[in-house]
């Protein structure tokens, strides 16, 4: 009952790791979606092009420029969330892993997302 009643009973780096896996998973998924509708909105663009109005033309435009900086954004806070998972785990997260994210992480991120999601879910298992 001391244990519990210290805060020594519960595994801190699990739980602080465990947290931060999470706001990964929940920054990468909005990242993916962010991806998603920059990609739909490519497809859509030679349709939106043909219908020549000018409301849909400005609509598409600041839907992209916001999905964009939006896109960036949650890619920044997920590379953020990765760096603190490992930090918090301690061990110190590669070069190579750093490049990856960011030269692979900005065209191809649900790729990039599913290898580290996977890499983070056998550190989880690692820690006792």
């Amino acid at each position: 009952m001391d244990l519990k009643l210290t805060g020594n009973f519960e595994n801190q780096q699990y739980n602080s790791a465990g947290e931060i896996a999470k706001s990964y998973s929940k920054n990468s998924n909005l990242t993916i979606l962010l991806y998603g509708i920059i990609l739909v909105k490519q497809l859509l663009l030679p349709l939106v092009i043909t219908v020549n109005s000018e409301f849909l033309g400005w609509t598409f435009i600041i839907i992209t420029i916001l999905s964009i900086i939006l896109y960036f954004v949650f890619l920044i806070k997920s590379f953020i969330d990765h760096n603190d998972f490992y930090k918090a785990i301690g061990k110190e997260l590669g070069t190579g892993d750093q490049l990856m994210y960011l030269i692979a992480g900005m065209p191809l991120y649900i790729f990039v997302y599913f290898y580290f999601r996977k890499q983070m879910t056998e550190e989880m298992k690692l820690i006792t």
